[in-house]
């Protein structure tokens, strides 16, 4: 067995960790209302909150149903704007789902997450060069993620 190489890359938060974070340390319920539309996370504990948005925004509860119910709206709309006719065959609906979870993780699961963004561009170079990777996480949720990233790439 080749011995472990250990490597800690500090990783900045995104913009939209930057805000949830803001706005859970600050217990700036307004923000979180506006946001969230009444999901407001639980904030009786605020160190797992900030905890998971480190890790990932849509760890905290209401924040991944907000942005998915926003990329809803603008798939809606781009439909309305490319046709108007409607195929309710099969073969469409599984290609709209396809692009649905597709743009779901390059414009939303990725983008998120500092965490993501260094795994999206770490895990391809790594997997080039035959490494293998074992990635470990306290949260059951955050592996969730990482998995479904994985299946997707």
């Amino acid at each position: 067995i080749p011995p472990k190489a250990e490597t800690i890359i500090d990783v900045e938060l995104t913009t939209m960790q930057k805000q949830y974070y803001r706005a859970i340390f600050e217990r700036n319920h307004g923000f979180l209302m506006q946001n969230l539309k009444g999901n407001l996370p639980k904030l009786m504990n605020i160190q797992m909150e900030l905890r998971k948005c480190c890790n990932h925004p849509f760890l905290i509860h209401g924040v991944e149903q907000n942005e998915m119910e926003n990329l809803d709206k603008i798939i809606e709309e781009e439909q309305k704007n490319v046709s108007t006719k409607t195929s309710t065959s099969k073969q469409y609906l599984l290609e709209q789902r396809r692009d649905f979870e597709r743009r779901r993780m390059d414009q939303y699961l990725i983008p998120a997450s500092g965490k993501m963004v260094l795994l999206d561009k770490l895990l391809p170079k790594l997997r080039k060069e035959g490494h293998k990777v074992l990635l470990f996480s306290q949260m059951v949720k955050m592996i969730d993620i990482i998995d479904e990233f994985c299946e997707m790439r």
